[in-house]
């Protein structure tokens, strides 16, 4: 298996607006993958490459923008359909403990009720986004 990283930055880099090309891109590499005989891990999101207009409404800072998230990975699993193991977030809480408890890294906050409200709305988005993948490749009756 190989491991490839989406850069949701660069598939979503506008509200509502997917780059064809760069997804493209990864469609290629994927299928040179499967002419190698390895078989691709696809992982949606990792905190350190979100657009920037995710981080300028607020990111996960709101609950209300987990929709937007849930209709990336909605999308994306679409356009990746034959992808059977997707990983919707990559060293999802170590990232947040850095942005937010930290203030390590983007957005340089460092308030705990602040990393708590962010860890329960990644949760959220998680369960919406895996649900909308068991949707995808469950099998229909």
């Amino acid at each position: 298996m190989v491991t490839m990283l989406l850069s949701s930055n660069k598939t979503e880099p506008e509200e509502g607006w997917f780059n064809t090309s760069q997804i493209q891109e990864y469609r290629d590499v994927i299928i040179d993958f499967g002419s190698q005989l390895k078989e691709p891990v696809l992982v949606l999101q990792n905190m350190n490459n979100t657009p920037e207009w995710f981080l300028d409404i607020g990111s996960f800072e709101h609950s209300k923008n987990a929709y937007h998230f849930v209709e990336y990975v909605a999308r994306i699993t679409k356009e990746f359909s034959t992808i059977k193991n997707i990983y919707v977030f990559d060293e999802i809480n170590e990232s947040i403990i850095q942005s937010y408890l930290l203030g390590a890294s983007t957005p340089f906050k460092k308030n705990i009720t602040l990393t708590a409200q962010v860890l329960t709305n990644v949760m959220e988005a998680y369960v919406s986004s895996v649900n909308k993948i068991k949707v995808r490749i469950s099998p229909k009756t």
